[in-house]
């Protein structure tokens, strides 16, 4: 419960000794939109998209561990946060929370995995072309990254319409896309990026030196960023 303030995000946690499984927990639960955990570098945001957990560094994570905190994200906004917690939704004997192996239902073709790097700290990213989706923003679908408190030397996200910077965007019919970095200071700064079938006709802009780099051609590229921008880079749909 929040007794000074209104809003969507609340610092909760797994109160028991057994594994919560994070499908289960966001199935039981409509009123959360998403959550995010914490994997030692950065908060991952996880949406359950018709029965397929989608989280924005592409990795799969399925459970809560015993005592660890998390946040969540309701629809809507109020000062506490209800749950409901049940017995089919804990139980795990082994960690399976694995630091290279892509999602399981998610479409590769149609998705987008971005990352930026500074000095060993990292912040990702996913874009999802989804013809079920809607351009405009939708919590529960799309997840926003929280600028309020940020701990880090790096947050890399995309911008949608109304101005929420996202660090999960599914979207329908849009052919550009801004993209918007966070940073404590000047940095020499490596983007990474894995791009599906879908994203071979797209490009990555760099307003400041007016070079273009091919979605299908190019994997990485390391620049120098004066400080945090939501206007030097963006993608673009080839026509």
């Amino acid at each position: 419960t929040n007794e000074f303030a209104v809003g969507k995000d609340f610092l909760i946690g797994n109160p028991m000794m057994a594994a919560l499984k994070i499908k289960e927990f966001l199935e039981v639960n409509a009123s959360v939109a998403s959550l995010k955990v914490y994997n030692g570098t950065e908060y991952i945001s996880i949406v359950n998209n018709a029965g397929t957990l989608v989280t924005s560094d592409g990795n799969d994570y399925k459970y809560i561990w015993p005592m660890e905190g998390f946040l969540v994200e309701q629809k809507d906004e109020g000062s506490s946060c209800a749950l409901s917690y049940q017995e089919n939704m804990f139980g795990a004997t082994a960690d399976t929370r694995s630091a290279h192996s892509r999602m399981a239902g998610v479409s590769l073709s149609a998705s987008l995995y971005l990352e930026a790097e500074v000095e060993h700290h990292t912040s990702h990213n996913l874009l999802i072309r989804n013809r079920q989706a809607s351009d405009a923003y939708q919590c529960g679908e799309d997840t926003r990254v929280l600028m309020d408190n940020l701990q880090t030397p790096i947050s890399f996200y995309s911008m949608c319409e109304e101005g929420y910077a996202l660090d999960i965007q599914q979207l329908k019919y849009k052919h550009r896309i801004q993209l918007g970095i966070y940073l404590a200071e000047k940095s020499m700064v490596t983007f990474r990026w894995e791009a599906g079938d879908e994203w071979k006709d797209w490009i990555w802009v760099d307003e400041d030196t007016g070079v273009q780099y091919p979605l299908k051609d190019r994997a990485e590229i390391t620049v120098e960023v004066n400080g945090s921008t939501d206007e030097r880079f963006y993608l673009k749909k080839l026509e």
